[in-house]
């Protein structure tokens, strides 16, 4: 007997007779039937096909799912023969705000956070220089001022249906543990959020879109057709990077305590300069050369060059933006005056449920000193 699977053509061969109980509408009967198995070529497409064992071998019986099946007038479940990986996979995700920003924690229920800045001046431009004829002194005077920043409640309800608490517990599962650490990913998510990008129904801005922050294209490559990294030399991705630094350099009034000791850029950018050699015969990948020759390292200052996929069209035009910043507490952070917290568990009886409330207090990025950050567009 022919037979075609998956376009390949074979022969069915026939074993010896033999005889199955068939459970018929006149009860069960012991009916002969021939029990047939593939060619070499039939075996190797047939494997996955429902009805036939691993071997090339056809059992009527062998079905797939939860059914009921017969073996020797004993009924069981296909399932019991099942190899199950018991592990619970979740989403796959990454979080960057507590990599990317310092943290401050505690103050409690606030309605506000708050820091103070300060600034001096003098009553003359005459530069503290007197002569015999001097009947005034100039005066210093100080400026203290005080910079707000807005703070959330934020909230996540986590709701077992009192029988969904029964079945679960007698597989052994946990929904508690799985719905928990649900609303612990939403949670990093929404730091995320508000760090990277900022609450736009508040105007305040996140690491990203700060409209105080000074921001510019990247300078054209040497033959004037692309901004982009893949279409530039090293040389001309290092000036790239020299100029961001050097800007935030300039702007702190060229205070070391200020020049970049962070550089974002997305992570195809950052796959890009991690693989490709500064030249066909080099050994040295164009991340290293960066790390290793830019302004920031030649002043004391360790640079770190990372990944953050926030900045994927962020920048002007919807293009990539890249942020060169102070990682330091005394220059940008982020305050989180209460972190999420378990506040209690009730049993909600018309609901059949426990309902247990999670909640936090969220505020948001604080520039302390903008000009120690930077963005690069178009790269």
């Amino acid at each position: 007997m022919d037979y075609e699977l998956e376009g390949k053509s074979g022969v069915v061969k026939y074993q010896k007779l033999t005889f199955a109980k068939i459970k018929t509408t006149d009860g069960v009967k012991s009916l002969p039937f021939q029990v047939p198995t593939l060619d070499e070529t039939g075996i190797e497409i047939a494997k996955e096909f429902k009805g036939f064992a691993a071997d090339g071998e056809y059992n009527q019986f062998l079905v797939q799912g939860n059914v009921k099946v017969q073996d020797s007038g004993l009924a069981f479940l296909v399932g019991e023969l099942e190899k199950r990986d018991v592990t619970l996979y979740e989403p796959l995700t990454t979080y960057y705000w507590q990599r990317d920003l310092p943290l401050r924690t505690g103050g409690g229920a606030v309605d506000f956070v708050s820091f103070l800045n300060i600034n001096w001046g003098t009553t003359k431009a005459s530069n503290g220089y007197i002569d015999g004829n001097t009947d005034a002194i100039d005066t210093i005077s100080v400026d203290i001022g005080k910079t707000l920043g807005k703070v959330r409640p934020w909230a996540k309800l986590l709701k077992i249906g009192f029988t969904d608490m029964l079945r679960a517990n007698q597989v052994g599962r946990s929904l508690d543990e799985m719905l928990s650490r649900g609303i612990v990913k939403d949670y990093n998510k929404e730091l995320d959020r508000v760090t990277m990008e900022g609450w736009a129904e508040l105007d305040i801005p996140g690491l990203y879109n700060n409209s105080d922050v000074q921001d510019a294209l990247v300078a054209n490559n040497a033959a004037e057709t692309s901004k982009l990294w893949p279409d530039k030399t090293p040389v001309e991705i290092l000036a790239d990077v020299n100029e961001i630094l050097v800007s935030v350099w300039q702007t702190s009034e060229y205070d070391v305590d200020g020049m970049p000791n962070q550089l974002n850029i997305v992570p195809a950018r950052y796959g890009y300069i991690s693989t490709q050699l500064i030249s066909g015969a080099g050994t040295v990948s164009i991340l290293k050369y960066l790390l290793e020759n830019n302004i920031a390292v030649l002043k004391g200052v360790t640079l770190k060059i990372l990944d953050n996929r926030y900045g994927e069209g962020a920048g002007t035009g919807s293009t990539n933006r890249m942020v060169a910043y102070r990682n330091d507490d005394s220059k940008i952070r982020f305050h989180l005056p209460i972190p999420l917290t378990r506040a209690f568990t009730s049993l909600d009886a018309n609901k059949f449920a426990y309902l247990t409330p999670y909640y936090a207090f969220i505020s948001q990025v604080e520039f302390v000193f903008e000009e120690t950050v930077a963005y690069r567009d178009g790269y």
